[in-house]
């Protein structure tokens, strides 16, 4: 019997990118996307506490019930996943399967993210990462903050060069870098266009749907 999986999104536009994704990894299987762009933006606000905290795990464990596994595919809101996936292990945090495999990469890591929202959630887990690989954490934190604005705007190739310009200036500041890590979702179209960079550049959209088709037991 094909799978049901279920995504929470806090942006309308990642649900084209992981319904094709799930379609080219699993065809047939059934999916649900739930799509909240208020709590990313209250997060913001206010930090991943209290009420928001509350309510994105009432709307995380609902579409638990009707799936076999959900993928929180927001970095910002990823640690609510993490504080449910103890009881609930089909609950996914998106982001986690990407930084094992950049803590498995040789070298540090260049960890880029727009959102400084996300800054706090992000490199504790990368650090989580390095430390299960039984490595030093080994990372540096490119913040591409001005691309934000260009995603908001429904910019995409402005989104997605603002991303990869400011990459290619932090790389050239880190001799030895082993891999950049694209830490939100969104950041995942600035890929192709690092290609030429000598370095693998991981994002996790991907990664994640291959955990939860794994969490889901296919």
């Amino acid at each position: 019997m094909p799978p049901r999986l279920a995504f929470l999104h806090t942006a309308a536009v990642h649900e084209p990118t992981f319904r094709a994704l799930v379609t080219e990894l699993s065809p047939g299987a059934d999916q649900v996307h739930a799509i909240h762009p208020e709590w990313l933006d209250q997060a913001r606000r206010e930090g991943l506490g209290g009420d928001l905290h509350d309510t994105v795990t009432g709307g995380l464990s609902a579409l638990a019930d009707q799936s076999d596994a959900v993928l929180c595919t927001c970095s910002t809101l990823g640690p609510v996943a993490d504080d449910l996936a103890p009881a609930n292990p089909k609950v996914l945090r998106i982001d986690r399967p990407l930084m094992a495999k950049a803590a498995a990469t040789p070298g540090s890591a260049i960890v880029a993210l727009c959102l400084d929202s996300t800054r706090n959630a992000t490199l504790s887990l990368i650090d989580d990462a390095f430390a299960a690989a039984g490595r030093r954490s080994d990372r540096t934190l490119c913040l591409c903050a001005e691309a934000w604005p260009y995603f908001e705007r429904g910019d995409r190739d402005g989104f997605a060069q603002t991303i990869a310009a400011q990459i290619r200036r932090t790389a050239g500041e880190i001799p030895g870098a082993g891999c950049v890590v694209l830490a939100q979702a969104s950041m995942a179209c600035a890929e192709p266009l690092l290609t030429d960079l000598g370095l693998p550049v991981f994002s996790s959209p991907r990664l994640g749907v291959e955990a939860a088709l794994v969490a889901a037991g296919q």
